[in-house]
């Protein structure tokens, strides 16, 4: 109900990438073939390294800590011990034929996110709570920056051909 909504206090962060299938989702042919397209690609070494760049820039800038899933999920695996990277087989990192990174960043039922995005955009910070903060859209794509100026600053060889 917009009028009424249900808050809660949690907020948090984490990243998805490809990986985690269940036997079930195996047993499929399309979620089989997507998932061999996915492991020849070669692409997980990627979206993890960016995964843990961006993490790095997203709780740098907001503070959020990490979601953690259950330790006996069948349905996500930690990555590199980060808790922040997490492994499941969702359509979203399967449907691309390169690197995928599946952000989620805010709970977006959380008192604190709500009002931070019913504030909408603005220059500087606000007191919305008890804690001043800037614009929730300005400080994800802050993030987003940082994140990705970081990972390839730190990585040019990615963008310089071989010799």
């Amino acid at each position: 109900d917009p009028n009424n909504p249900q808050l809660i206090d949690r907020n948090h962060l984490h990243f998805i990438l490809s990986g985690a299938d269940t036997a079930g989702e195996v047993a499929r042919d399309d979620e089989r073939y997507e998932m061999i397209l996915k492991i020849l690609q070669g692409t997980h070494q990627e979206e993890a390294a960016l995964s843990a760049s961006s993490a790095t820039a997203f709780v740098e800038i907001t503070q959020l800590p990490p979601y953690l899933y259950k330790p006996d999920s069948s349905r996500a695996r930690n990555i590199d011990n980060n808790p922040y990277l997490w492994a499941r087989n969702l359509l979203a990192n399967r449907l691309y034929r390169c690197p995928v990174i599946f952000l989620e960043p805010y709970v977006m039922n959380s008192h604190e996110v709500y009002h931070r995005i019913q504030e909408g955009d603005y220059e500087g910070t606000r007191l919305i709570g008890d804690k001043e903060h800037p614009s929730i859209f300005r400080e994800y794509a802050q993030a987003i920056t940082q994140s990705l100026e970081d990972y390839y600053l730190n990585n040019r060889r990615l963008l310089t051909p071989d010799p």
